[in-house]
């Protein structure tokens, strides 16, 4: 399973799959939700790996990170430094997406320097891609991204993805 914030999902048969069935030939036209707290636990994979008030602190989390000791091979030979290889165990789903676009979207790849600009609000969130001049080069809109609200920006210059304060 990928790497990213997620709740374990509540099992209600194939329904619990996104697939559609018919009880009795009747379809299935509510599924019963699960009631989210700042304690509830968000898993990757069958590991808890922290809470849903945990992930309201990822942002400021980042914010330790100044310089890097270590790089890490990212997706499609992408260098991770040590902060954005801290955000891809917390929500590898926004590096992997990252990487791709820096990599290998026609309108970013073979920049010298972008600046990767996330936005999330209300479990929404857009990235977007410029030059460093301000000039965007692409966005990418999510409907549903499991992410705190707030803004985040990521460079990548020289085949290295890092945190601004990174830089």
């Amino acid at each position: 399973m990928a790497k990213g914030w997620h709740r374990q999902p509540v099992r209600h048969g194939l329904a619990s799959k996104g697939i559609k069935t018919a009880v009795k030939g009747k379809p299935i036209t509510k599924i019963p939700t699960m009631k989210v707290s700042k304690e509830t636990p968000i898993y990757q994979g069958d590991k808890v790996i922290g809470t849903v008030e945990d992930k309201k602190n990822l942002w400021k989390e980042l914010s330790q990170f100044i310089g890097t000791e270590n790089y890490y091979k990212g997706y499609l030979g992408v260098k991770e430094t040590d902060g954005v290889h801290y955000l891809g165990a917390k929500a590898g789903w926004l590096v992997s997406d990252a990487e791709t676009i820096v990599r290998a979207h026609p309108k970013v790849k073979g920049q010298e320097f972008v600046a990767v600009k996330i936005k999330a609000k209300d479990n929404k969130a857009s990235i977007t891609y410029e030059d460093g001049n301000n000039n965007k080069l692409y966005t990418q809109r999510y409907d549903y991204a499991e992410i705190p609200d707030g803004e985040q920006t990521l460079f990548y210059t020289n085949n290295v993805l890092m945190l601004a304060g990174e830089y």
